[in-house]
């Protein structure tokens, strides 16, 4: 079914959310593409985008309920921006059992969903889309590093919580 292609698809990424459409976006790109390896994650998969696939909100949460990420720690890097963090997502990158992926629009795009998003709907969508990053990373049973755009810091208490109170870095 398209859920658990969406789900088990290597080649296809978590993207975004849309309001409008109450749904989340997902960008597959052909084979051999490594969004993690470029320092906007978000703008490689744009990039290379082949095709879009979306989810109902309903849908998303029903695919991620099912997601399993025991065993694999999580690094959330908060900076203020031009602070050598896209330095340090390169070098996390290159250490065995690391992977980093930088400034991902999906947690930029729950965030943008303003205060007519009731909160705990942003709460279930980030843990659902913790979950599908930790996942679609392939980082299982070793660290996913993940460089938070600067305005993002608003959203450390519900990122605490979506990721299973991960381990913090303030830059």
């Amino acid at each position: 079914s398209c859920l658990e292609r969406v789900r088990d698809d290597p080649n296809i990424s978590l993207y975004c959310v849309h309001r409008e459409s109450r749904s989340v976006a997902f960008v597959e790109t052909l084979p051999g593409i490594d969004y993690h390896a470029a320092s906007l994650s978000y703008q490689a998969q744009r990039n290379n985008a082949v095709a879009i696939h979306e989810l109902s909100l309903e849908e998303f949460g029903r695919v991620a309920a099912d997601i399993r990420v025991a065993g694999t720690g999580v690094l959330l890097i908060y900076s203020v921006g031009r602070c050598g963090s896209t330095l340090l997502h390169h070098i996390l990158n290159r250490c065995t059992g690391v992977r980093s992926l930088s400034e991902p629009d999906f947690i930029s795009s729950v965030q943008q969903l303003g205060a007519g998003f009731p909160k705990p709907a942003k709460l279930d969508l980030l843990r659902d889309g913790a979950r599908m990053l930790v996942l679609k990373s392939q980082a299982r049973d070793s660290l996913l590093a993940i460089k938070l755009r600067s305005e993002n810091c608003g959203l450390w208490e519900m990122l605490d919580f979506a990721f299973e109170q991960p381990r913090a870095m303030f830059m």
